[in-house]
């Protein structure tokens, strides 16, 4: 109790916790490695698709791709660690996109590029404020072919314990393997894995 890390109620004498347990969580939480966290959930996503999953960290105005676990199959898309990637054409940058707070996605969209990587990109500040409305509702994205040709993806956002998306994960792979159908049905994986991983960070979900 000197310490701060008790308190007693006065009149009924019982104990709880003190604030200095609010120290000590967020000494935890700052000492969290993400890709640690998130290893073992992007090897599940591999098992149950077969395809490729991948760890991105936001930075300002991108993505940067900090880990993945690669398809077994022969045909797969290729990354690799350290690469950066754009947030309008990205399925894991557009899932980040939606879930910062509004006036933070509003400044970006008015300071970003909207390069135009294949005829799917999605290169107007309207359409993709529709995408992200849309992404919010549903609790992942798609990259429909947006970034790469050939390739379709599947991502959800993950929170830090203040509920801010500071990161994402997600599913690639060929168009060829991924039908519509079987590109939602992985989605919520990518969201379940996404959820589990903020647990880890202290979110608390709603």
């Amino acid at each position: 109790m000197q310490e701060g890390y008790v308190k007693q109620d006065p009149i009924t004498g019982v104990y709880t916790l003190g604030l200095k347990f609010i120290d000590v969580g967020q000494h935890v939480l700052d000492s969290l490695d993400i890709r640690q966290v998130a290893s073992p959930f992007l090897q599940e996503l591999v098992d149950s698709t077969g395809e490729t999953a991948h760890l991105v960290l936001f930075e300002q105005d991108h993505v940067a791709y900090i880990d993945k676990v690669e398809s077994p199959k022969t045909i797969r898309m290729y990354s690799s660690i350290g690469k950066v990637a754009p947030l309008h054409c990205t399925g894991v940058g557009k899932a980040i996109l939606a879930f910062l707070p509004e006036e933070e996605t509003e400044t970006l969209l008015a300071s970003m590029n909207l390069t135009t990587y294949t005829e799917h990109t999605v290169n107007s500040v309207g359409k993709l404020k529709e995408q992200l409305k849309t992404i919010k509702q549903q609790g992942y994205s798609i990259d429909d072919e947006e970034h790469e040709k050939g390739i379709r993806c599947a991502a959800a956002p993950i929170f830090d314990h203040n509920g801010r998306p500071v990161a994402g994960i997600s599913m690639s792979g060929p168009e060829m393997r991924l039908s519509d159908e079987k590109l939602k049905d992985y989605a919520e994986l990518v969201v379940k894995a996404g959820k589990d991983i903020s647990s880890f960070l202290g979110y608390h979900h709603n």
